[in-house]
């Protein structure tokens, strides 16, 4: 292994300028360390369009555009069935990393795939037709094409094991971490953020795409009951792009007696996240379904408490440093709220434990785990 110069290709198709989400902020993260701390391996990263300089991290990477675009169900699997086998064949690499876990049955060559969840099997209903049958097609038919997978939680290795009948022994769980660039935050920028968003009120914070399965429903109606029985001032800040299920939350919005207290930011820019996070009473991240869930990480990270879910990788990646919550239950959140609203010790509590469970989710530690699977994946007969 030492005396020959590893080829590596990489799916990095999800590195798109200013629209990184889950799945770009990982390639982002663990691509830069890995090609940073291996000089002496190329890389080459596969792109499907145009790609931003930023993302070639070294010199040791050669950045491809391999088209078509895909984005389009069908292109996803053009590119991934013909595109990427027929570059493949020419590049000759020791293993084809695939980052968003779609491999390619008709590559000759030893695959890693990193899958982050199969929320598509647990709530199906909330893909569309052609992304459902793509996903059936490619991560339940075919993933046994690849030689590993590297996933993002225990709670993940459980579902790839429990649904795709994948080899426990061959998965890595690699874990996630926290995208925030932290800097100093000054004490006068609290009354900034409160006066642009919710008037000088103190507030709760969700920060996700608004989609049924991240249980958006249940977090404005357990605000609603939390404001029936407190009589609080606070507001609800809602921090993300609408995904799916735009009417359900509308209607729910607009027929809520506090509506005037529900703000919708859309998508923002990751300082002011930042800063939003930071001075929120709690995150509220209740999901019926994650495969990791950082904006947990990151909340903890800023000192903020965390009121989430106590299934799937939420649980596991809480730990004990916050409210558990069953997402299905709306008393029980409204509960939760009303706790962090009343029991200072409790949340001073929470922040400490928070910041020391942050600490476990670190992208250096986390990117060499990644760096050894390919490793495994190459050394492999």
């Amino acid at each position: 292994m030492k005396d020959k110069k590893l080829n590596i290709a990489v799916n990095v198709r999800h590195l798109i300028p200013n629209k990184m989400e889950g799945i770009g902020w990982f390639s982002y993260q663990m691509m830069k360390r890995i090609t940073q701390n291996h000089p002496d391996v190329h890389f080459y990263f596969l792109f499907d369009r145009s790609f931003d300089s930023q993302f070639i991290f070294s010199d040791n990477i050669t950045p491809i555009i391999l088209l078509p675009p895909a984005r389009h169900p069908l292109l996803i699997y053009y590119w991934n069935e013909f595109s990427v086998p027929n570059l493949l064949n020419k590049l000759n690499p020791d293993v084809y990393v695939s980052l968003d876990g779609f491999i390619s049955k008709r590559a000759k060559y030893k695959q890693y795939a990193v899958i982050h969840d199969l929320n598509f099997l647990v709530y199906p209903e909330y893909l569309l037709w052609g992304f459902r049958k793509l996903y059936n097609y490619f991560f339940v038919k075919h993933i046994h094409h690849t030689n590993r997978i590297a996933t993002v939680s225990e709670f993940s290795k459980s579902e790839i094991i429990k649904y795709l009948h994948f080899p426990e022994d061959k998965i890595d769980v690699v874990f996630s971490a926290s995208n925030l660039k932290l800097r100093e935050i000054r004490d006068s920028e609290e009354i900034q953020i409160k006066n642009e968003y919710t008037n000088g009120k103190d507030y709760f914070i969700y920060v996700s795409s608004i989609h049924p399965r991240k249980n958006v429903t249940g977090v404005i109606k357990a605000f609603n009951l939390y404001k029936e029985k407190t009589k609080s001032e606070d507001k609800l800040v809602l921090v993300g792009r609408f995904f799916w299920g735009k009417d359900e939350v509308t209607t729910l919005v607009n027929e809520s007696p506090f509506k005037q207290d529900i703000v919708f930011t859309g998508r923002l820019d990751d300082d002011k996240i930042l800063v939003l996070m930071k001075f929120a009473k709690a995150l509220l991240m209740v999901s019926h379904y994650e495969g990791f869930g950082v904006p947990v990480i990151e909340a903890m990270q800023l000192g903020t408490p965390v009121i989430t879910s106590n299934t799937t990788s939420l649980n596991e990646i809480a730990g004990d440093a916050a409210i558990k919550v069953s997402p299905k239950n709306i008393e029980e959140i409204a509960q939760a709220m009303q706790t962090i609203n009343d029991n200072k010790e409790l949340v001073n509590n929470l922040i400490i434990k928070g910041k020391i469970q942050s600490q476990k989710f670190n992208w250096d530690d986390l990117s060499e785990r990644l760096w050894q699977g390919m490793l495994k994946t190459i050394e492999e007969k």
